[in-house]
């Protein structure tokens, strides 16, 4: 079963492709017991039946409404632990120790960052028009010391498309995670830009491919001297 909780409107962050219409809209703590109050016998229902509950908690900005972010993971938690997983995307700019010793071992995160600093910050800017990538940077550097495995979630608008291939490259060589990319769904893609897309879809499988290739030799040099 899956489920998300859209707990806020409300974002930081004025990213140029974004398909929110930001409003103060933020799900109270009242709301988010009644909500799950509704679904509760599908849950039940769910976890009788031998299957996983996925629950995404979505913005806006999730992290502007911790503490009904809180509330939900602590309910759920206790009543089908073990059978539930949390995700949860965020932009990484309002992320802090006491949130990640919450989360850790809770909460899957996802961290939207589109690439080097140019490219980031051809979108994702505060109103004030200031870079937000050093913040992000910052949080997926604390992650990494903290051993955390992310999903690293770059988006991809028709002015970034040319650089998509260099960027997925530059994020992935960082080790955080898994680098993904979506493109903007809310572009007029055509069809020359479909065909820069292939272009560069094409150099990161040759990328991962050629990885890959790296990772197996060095495994097999790994296992040659251990039994030397």
């Amino acid at each position: 079963m899956n489920i998300t909780f859209w707990v806020t409107e409300r974002c930081n962050l004025a990213c140029k492709y974004c398909y929110v219409h930001k409003q103060p809209k933020t799900m109270t703590l009242e709301t988010a017991e009644q909500t799950i109050k509704y679904f509760t016998d599908k849950f039940d229902e769910t976890v009788v039946a031998g299957k996983r509950i996925n629950v995404a908690l979505h913005g806006g900005e999730p992290l502007l409404n911790f503490d009904v972010i809180r509330y939900i993971v602590e309910t759920l938690k206790a009543r089908y632990d073990g059978h539930i997983i949390f995700t949860m995307t965020t932009n990484g700019t309002v992320f802090e120790k006491d949130i990640y010793d919450f989360i850790k071992g809770k909460v899957q995160i996802s961290v939207s960052i589109d690439g080097n600093r140019k490219i980031n910050d051809t979108n994702r800017i505060y109103p004030n028009g200031e870079s937000s990538f050093d913040k992000v940077m910052e949080t997926l550097k604390f992650l990494k010391e903290q051993g955390e495995y992310i999903r690293v979630r770059m988006t991809v608008n028709k002015e970034t498309l040319p650089a998509m291939a260099e960027n997925y490259i530059y994020l992935d060589q960082m080790d955080m995670g898994v680098v993904t990319f979506a493109l903007d769904a809310g572009a007029a893609w055509n069809q020359q830009d479909m065909q820069i897309y292939y272009e560069n879809y094409e150099k990161i499988m040759e990328y991962m491919i050629e990885k890959d290739k790296k990772a197996a030799q060095y495994d097999t040099i790994l296992k040659s001297r251990q039994y030397k």
